[in-house]
């Protein structure tokens, strides 16, 4: 749910003061709260936080598309669970980026990838889950391939 003001960039212009910039701030859990408007501020802010370690969002594309691209962006990040609105190849380019450092994807694989896709993410990621429901939800996809 978006805040009542309708716009989190005025958050993220806060957050971005030294003296308010969460800079020990290790999860974030985003979910439905952005506007289209709101994401490029998102990702600035998303470049001043090195700690995060755990990233979970069901927004824009624009946001894992970016995680692919800029290594800048939560440079620690090791666990990265996406619900919706990505493509599949920016979450194969983010685990080729961040090869040495992320260690987990969750994301609905199936619906996106192919059987080879999913087989070379797996190979570039230590633990990857698909969340479709064809799955069986939460299916892992490392070592044996039976629900959790």
């Amino acid at each position: 749910m978006a805040p009542r003001w309708g716009s989190w960039q005025v958050v993220l212009m806060q957050w971005s003061q030294p003296e308010w910039l969460p800079v020990n701030l290790q999860s974030i859990d985003i979910r439905g709260s952005l506007k289209e408007s709101d994401v490029d501020a998102f990702i600035r802010w998303l470049a001043r936080l090195p700690n995060v370690v755990r990233f979970m969002h069901d927004e824009d594309a624009r946001i894992t598309a970016a995680l692919a691209c800029d290594a800048s962006l939560c440079p620690g990040l090791v666990h990265l669970a996406v619900e919706r609105a990505y493509e599949f190849a920016d979450l194969m380019a983010l685990a080729k980026c961040r090869r040495a450092r992320l260690k987990f994807i969750s994301a609905a694989l199936c619906f996106e990838g192919s059987d080879e896709e999913i087989a070379e993410l797996k190979d570039l990621v230590e633990e990857v889950h698909c969340t479709c429901f064809s799955c069986g939800f939460a299916v892992g996809l490392t070592g044996t391939s039976s629900p959790n």
